[in-house]
């Protein structure tokens, strides 16, 4: 079984404010499915990781690790 999930890696470093950068900063866990095989999980993760459109500057990625 495999946990697919969304993590963002970055925080702006004031609160909102874009102008003073990001901080690395892993933030929590964000389920989105269990799967039963790691190919299942590897299609999920890259089909969400293609799906986000736009600007991504707090890295949000989805993952997955065996549970």
């Amino acid at each position: 079984m495999y946990h697919v999930f969304t993590r963002t890696w970055y925080k702006y470093t004031n609160g909102r404010n874009q102008k003073d950068g990001l901080t690395p900063h892993p933030g929590r866990k964000n389920t989105v499915r269990y799967v039963n095989t790691i190919e299942e999980a590897r299609e999920l993760c890259e089909s969400i990781n293609n799906g986000i459109k736009g600007p991504n500057p707090l890295s949000r990625k989805a993952e997955f690790s065996r549970e």
